[in-house]
């Protein structure tokens, strides 16, 4: 089989065809080591509705190879004291996905920055450990607590986000939407107490703490735009079933949206209110830089009505801290 290298540097149009459907194997992989492939497209910058979709992957797929194509000669120079550069070329790849989920989701990808900050000071006192065989950090990576034994299972995603949510006092997640030691040190403290929180927890994989995370801190500064700046609802537990519906097949948007719309629910008003905010809910997740004149008029209520509405869920929201 040609290596990824000779088939870079070919003139045959059918091997750069051929390294095309290699890089796709290549980026797939990338996909579902950051659990990205169950994710919208538009975390990546791409607008179609999901990875599944042929066209959308091809283009993802198309971009990274014109990432590679366009660092040729520095691969070039490379290739004169390797065997090959496949492992550039693949490095490659991994750049490429990381500046884009920097640039387009830069919440998700400060999140992970910040986790694994934190787990890398898990692991420098002693907290957490690896198998040796573990050389780098990704989201398969298995980290175990010292009780962890022949008999042990790592923690699931809904036990993880169930553990995190019982914890107080350790700080507040927006925190970790800024990539910063403080946000790194208190995913450590987190890390340090979660058999605390759960004694059932030995060990886990690095995505089932990085998944909960963002989608917690995700719901934080959704709801704290929704009420205005500083106000950060905290977000009803889920089942554990709903969650990981949710966490591998949706948007995570959905889950917060989902979580205010209870809460209107459970408020003592009449039932036509209630409809009106859950409008007015769906729409501030759809178009969540509209004005509130923009806002009125695709409600087809008075601009005055709207403030109402708005003052009326802030309220609500506010009250259910």
């Amino acid at each position: 089989m040609s290596s990824l290298t000779d088939l870079l540097f070919s003139e045959d149009e059918d091997d750069h065809l051929l390294l095309m459907k290699r890089l796709r194997t290549i980026v797939r992989g990338e996909l579902h080591e950051r659990n990205l492939f169950h994710a919208p497209p538009g975390r990546l910058g791409y607008s179609g509705p999901t990875w599944v979709d042929n066209d959308t992957l091809a283009d993802l797929v198309g971009d990274a190879y014109e990432f590679n194509f366009r660092r040729r000669a520095a691969l070039d120079a490379q290739r004169r004291h390797k065997k090959n550069v496949d492992g550039l070329i693949r490095l490659n790849v991994k750049h490429f996905i990381t500046d884009q989920q920097a640039k387009f989701d830069p919440l998700g990808f400060s999140v992970y920055q910040n986790a694994i900050g934190g787990i890398e000071r898990a692991m420098e006192s002693k907290v957490l450990r690896t198998d040796a065989a573990e050389a780098q950090l990704d989201g398969h990576t298995l980290l175990k607590y010292g009780t962890w034994n022949q008999h042990s299972a790592p923690a699931d995603a809904a036990r993880m986000r169930d553990a995190l949510l019982s914890q107080r006092g350790v700080g507040d997640l927006k925190e970790l939407a800024t990539i910063c030691q403080d946000a790194q040190i208190q995913i450590e403290v987190r890390i340090t107490r979660l058999p605390q929180s759960d004694s059932s927890i030995e060990g886990f994989h690095c995505r089932d703490l990085v998944e909960p995370l963002k989608i917690e801190v995700r719901a934080a500064h959704h709801a704290g735009a929704v009420v205005g700046a500083g106000t950060v609802v905290q977000q009803p537990d889920e089942d554990a079933t709903d969650y990981v519906q949710v966490s591998q097949a949706e948007d995570p948007g959905l889950l917060v949206v989902r979580a205010l719309g209870r809460t209107v629910d459970a408020a003592d008003l009449p039932a036509t209110m209630k409809t009106h905010l859950k409008n007015l809910i769906d729409d501030l997740d759809q178009h969540p830089e509209s004005t509130s004149a923009e806002r009125a008029r695709r409600l087809a209520v008075p601009p005055q009505r709207m403030s109402e509405w708005m003052s009326l869920l802030g309220q609500l929201l506010g009250g259910a801290q």
